[in-house]
């Protein structure tokens, strides 16, 4: 705005008026005077191509859309509105290149709906552009949608069966069969390419060339994996198959879409999603890793372990960082190569989805080596695992810690028999394809429990130890602790130490207990003790809860904080992280500590980018943001917080109305003005015409003098054909402005309603008369 002339932003005003009353011409010519005021800016640009685009001057829109997608290279839409042009005027490669920018431009936004409609767009062009429908298949598996999904893919595998690269048709028909097992149609698919045979391409459920149709789905502009589980096969297989999906879908992943310096402004040469051609070294190495990934999954599809080995190991030596890809190679090369294997399986652990599957590896991979106490401690690992899959979510974090003296007096375990016995028996009840019924049908089989009684660990049929005295000790010292002796539950905890010095809830028994004696400076330390040693021993999520916990009981203790922010990040659980940035910047906020709260904001903000949910989290930081800066009164940081904002959420009217408010203020009516024709239009479009009243009304009520705002709401009611409601309306403000003084205002506003020649004008002229005549 501060290098906007006032004479660009009454150009801009005054064009928006043009293009309300749809005088196109008149518009257009108005845009390119205040475009001559200021060249770059981005919403001239593109209300001038829309002046033209409806003249049906269609070469001089393509230009004007090409310039603002120059300066707003994140902005779909000038891509929208030039596939539009390309498609009226025959150029059907370029209308579809310019749709497929466009949805690249949505994805990034975090737009999904709107993402599926421009790809769609591209596809009803040009059904069979392989590229399109793999993005278009890609995106909806990231959402859950198994059916869309299984159509596009197959519909790109028969395309590349036909253009003769049959084996990455089967690869995309592998990888297919691992999202739906049982679908007929992939396993039909794969019997024709191993046939020989040329697969049939899939019938859509609805013609490409039909309207497209928002898709309905719980979270639509959530790019977000959808977690299942894989049924009938034994763990290791299981996540095998996740884990050459999770690389699969990193294979897929097509690269960003070209900058703005890469665009020709030519209509017929605009080549919208050309490469530079030019890879930086990081970008090459990035290449050959992917190249790498492929015939990784090519070979061990192929059955070629040793060689799908070698090529996995190329990948990760060239940066690659997945722990799908530390498990795959690790499952391939196991038996040749143990103890390399486990050093990936150390990696690989640390991942929940593989967490299971790589302690039963790691388990035989010991019992082979003759490491049984190692051997037998994975495996009672990889039990815990499998068992709290066995019970309701809201009883897993008990379970867990249920196993804790299970595994303290495996410790004490050294007699050879048993150690060996311990792996056999749990390898015997996992390693098998019906495992998740086999455990939920030895589950029924254990002692009924009272209600509300904890679960009893699987693990309780396979061991006979004393682990039963450390429970009951527990739940004295919290039974000592309930009837206030909390002394005598504290020496109780001292004493169940003594047998078992590393079975950590009962640490964290004690931390509650010195909360309750109001020692919380003495719980903080012993929680985060804790918290550190359940992270060494990889059970993130009981180290993230107890944190959580500690966060609560010394909210501006900040080294807590950063220890759990970069325990929620390293685990992937971005939104969670974000939160707590967000709790930080509200304590600030509400000490009054402005300049820390906006830090904190921004940080959040940052950190939000990462999430699927960056959209949400950007409009709820931003109007923090916002609140801040006004607070301060830093009145022109604000407005450009709010244009963020409002280009995030371009149809609310709460930052519209506030953005309004304070171009006023700072001396910028025309801002104001070109602020409210904006959003009048896109009420207008968007046919939401009844909030464009209730906006002006809400403006008004503020400003009841302003005339040009009264102008609008004059012209709202016209095109309306309510000539008496208008009249009402300026009455009203008329009156409003007498009882606040304010002749001014009044004069003008009376001024407005004798334009309008009302059948009691002669009332509303005596009136103005005497007004007047009072100020003089």
């Amino acid at each position: 705005m501060s290098q906007e002339s006032a004479q660009f932003q009454t150009l801009m005003s005054q064009g928006h008026t043009a293009a309300w009353e749809q005088d196109w011409a008149k518009a257009l010519e108005l845009y390119r005077q205040a475009l001559l005021e200021n060249p770059q800016d981005a919403m001239g640009l593109a209300s001038a191509g829309l002046a033209c685009y409806q003249l049906e001057q269609y070469d001089e829109a393509l230009k004007f859309y090409i310039r603002c997608s120059s300066i707003t290279p994140d902005d779909p839409m000038p891509f929208e509105k030039m596939g539009r042009i390309f498609e009226h005027t025959g150029a059907i490669i370029d209308a579809v290149k310019a749709f497929m920018q466009c949805g690249e431009k949505q994805l990034k936004a975090r737009d999904a709906e709107h993402a599926i409609a421009a790809f769609k767009e591209a596809i009803r062009l040009d059904p069979n552009n392989q590229t399109v429908r793999m993005r278009l298949a890609m995106i909806y598996d990231k959402m859950g949608l198994k059916a869309e999904c299984v159509t596009e893919y197959l519909f790109v595998a028969a395309l590349m069966q036909s253009s003769g690269d049959t084996s990455k048709a089967s690869q995309v028909v592998q990888y297919t069969l691992g999202l739906e097992p049982n679908n007929q149609e992939v396993q039909h698919a794969l019997m024709q390419l191993k046939t020989g045979q040329q697969m049939n391409l899939p019938q859509s459920a609805k013609s490409e060339s039909e309207p497209v149709q928002p898709i309905k789905t719980k979270q639509t502009d959530k790019l977000t994996l959808v977690e299942e589980t894989l049924p009938k096969y034994d763990p290791l297989t299981e996540a095998r198959l996740v884990a050459v999906k999770e690389m699969a879908a990193m294979l897929f992943e097509q690269p960003e879409a070209v900058s703005p310096d890469e665009q020709v402004p030519m209509r017929r040469q605009i080549h919208l999603l050309r490469g530079t051609g030019v890879l930086s070294s990081k970008d090459a190495e990035k290449s050959r890793a992917r190249t790498h990934l492929s015939r990784t999954i090519d070979l061990q599809t192929a059955g070629k372990d040793d060689e799908a080995a070698v090529e996995m190991e190329r990948a990760i030596d060239l940066g690659l960082n997945l722990s799908a890809a530390e498990y795959l190679l690790a499952l391939l090369i196991h038996t040749s190569n143990p103890q390399k294997a486990l050093k990936h399986l150390q990696k690989a652990v640390r991942n929940p989805a593989y967490a299971l599957a790589s302690n039963l590896l790691m388990a035989q991979i010991q019992e082979k080596a003759g490491q049984l106490k190692d051997s037998s401690n994975y495996a009672l690992q990889a039990l815990k695992l499998a068992d709290v899959l066995s019970v309701p979510r809201e009883l897993e974090n008990e379970l867990t810690q249920l196993y804790e003296p299970i595994l303290e007096a495996h410790e004490r375990v050294n007699e050879v028999k048993d150690l060996a016995n311990i792996t056999k028996t749990v390898q015997a009840q996992l390693m098998r394809n019906d495992w998740r019924e086999y455990l939920k049908e030895a589950r029924s089989q254990l002692p009924r429990q009272p209600e509300g009684s904890p679960p009893i660990p699987l693990a309780e049929m396979l061991l006979e130890t004393t682990n039963s005295q450390v429970i009951e000790a527990l739940a004295l010292i919290k039974q000592l602790a309930a009837e206030g002796r909390l002394r005598t539950a504290m020496e109780e905890a001292f004493y169940a130490l003594t047998h078992a010095p590393t079975y950590l809830p009962l640490h964290v028994q004690i931390g509650e207990l010195l909360i309750m004696e109001g020692r919380i400076h003495e719980a903080v330390e012993k929680f985060n003790l804790v918290a550190y040693l359940y992270n060494v021993r990889g059970e993130t999520n009981q180290a993230v809860r107890l944190l959580t916990r500690v966060a609560k009981l010394a909210p501006m203790d900040l080294s807590v904080r950063d220890m759990l922010i970069d325990l929620l990040i390293s685990s992937g659980r971005m939104d969670e992280a974000v939160q707590q940035y967000m709790d930080i910047a509200n304590v600030h906020y509400l000490l009054a500590e402005l300049d820390l709260a906006r830090e904190d904001y921004q940080k959040a903000l940052s950190l939000s980018q990462k999430t699927v949910t960056s959209r949400t989290w950007a409009v709820q930081i931003l109007n923090k943001l916002a609140d801040i800066e006004l607070q301060s009164l830093d009145l022109k940081q604000a407005i450009k917080i709010l244009e963020q904002l409002r280009s995030l959420e371009p149809l609310d009217s709460t930052t519209r109305a506030t953005l309004i408010d304070l171009y006023l203020r700072i001396g910028l009516p025309s801002g104001a003005l070109n602020e409210l024709d904006s959003f009048l239009k896109l009420l207008e479009t968007a046919g939401h015409t009844d909030r464009s009243e209730h906006f002006l009304d809400a403006l008004l009520e503020d400003r009841p003098d302003n005339i040009d705002i009264q102008k609008r709401l004059i012209r709202f009611f016209q095109n309306q054909n309510k000539q008496a409601e208008i009249i009402e309306k300026l009455d009203v403000l008329a009156e409003k402005c007498l009882r606040q003084e304010n002749r001014e205002g009044a004069l003008a506003t009376l001024q407005n309603l004798i334009a309008l020649n009302p059948p009691n004008s002669n009332d509303y002229r005596r009136l103005y008369d005497e007004l007047k005549n009072q100020k003089k």
